[in-house]
């Protein structure tokens, strides 16, 4: 007479499955002394920026927008998103520089502070950007000075320098609510 062999229960599966992953889990190398940094890189003329991951919540393609009489140049209007109100602006034109016209590129980085939604034309959006301890440099972090108040720090990468270029000290200051001509 042959002994008939008893199927393992799910329960005895999924157990050993378990003790499979810890024994391997065990034997990856641990990195709790780097620490990694987030953001969404964005281009500016030929330079490369990361804005912190924290103060960017959407990145859009540039949307038609209506224009506000009487507001700066560089104020391109506000734009109805999913049924919020933002206000649309151009970064370069901010800084009181020319950016490239060709739109197909360009996109708004979305900020919101306090309620308000602004979009932050650049001139091209990169995705998102990792970096860890390794990365970061103390030099690379002089800036032109219509950008050196919004200079945070830099990393770098195979000989490219990101500035990490904050939205919410750019919204905060007092030269970018004041829109009116």
């Amino acid at each position: 007479m042959t002994a008939k062999l008893q199927e393992p229960s799910a329960f005895d599966l999924l157990k050993d499955i378990e003790q499979r992953s810890l024994a391997t889990e065990a034997s990856l190398p641990k990195d709790e002394d780097k620490h990694q940094w987030s953001g969404v890189g964005f281009r500016l003329g030929d330079f490369q920026y990361v804005a912190p991951l924290e103060e960017v919540i959407e990145v859009l393609p540039i949307p038609r927008t209506t224009r506000i009489p009487g507001t700066r140049p560089w104020m391109l209007g506000v734009v109805n998103q999913r049924g919020t109100l933002m206000t649309v602006v151009d970064l370069q034109g901010f800084l009181g520089r020319t950016g490239e016209t060709d739109l197909t590129r360009k996109r708004l980085l979305v900020v919101e502070q306090q309620g308000v939604y602004v979009g932050v034309m650049v001139d091209e959006a990169m995705g998102l950007r990792h970096f860890d301890d390794t990365e970061v440099v103390e030099d690379g972090l002089e800036a032109e000075a219509e950008l050196a108040p919004y200079i945070l720090g830099a990393f770098e990468r195979r000989d490219v320098t990101w500035r990490v270029f904050s939205l919410k000290r750019l919204i905060g200051q007092p030269e970018f609510i004041q829109v009116a001509q």
